[in-house]
């Protein structure tokens, strides 16, 4: 099996995680985090910088289909935006 060598290095955390294409999308999403910001926060603020960061990889005008576990009533929420898109 071969071994990949990171050249970047990971962002590192105690209290929170992201994991994102990029290390600075994971980075803010972090920062995000550490301010008191929630997951949701962090994932636009990620998506955010990952489409300045790899610009060939993502864009503002895909699909965003997003799923949001509440933990406080055990709820899953999903967000699709293909919806809205139709009525436009």
């Amino acid at each position: 099996m071969a071994t990949q060598t990171a050249y970047r290095p990971p962002v590192m955390g105690m209290t929170h995680m992201v994991s994102a294409g990029h290390y600075l999308a994971a980075s803010a999403g972090y920062r995000i985090l550490e301010g008191g910001g929630n997951a949701v926060d962090a994932g636009v603020a990620s998506g955010i910088v990952i489409n300045v960061t790899l610009p060939n990889a993502t864009n503002f005008g895909g699909v965003a289909p997003i799923m949001v576990y509440m933990a406080e009533n055990q709820d899953t929420n999903s967000i699709n935006i293909d919806d809205k898109l139709e009525e436009l």
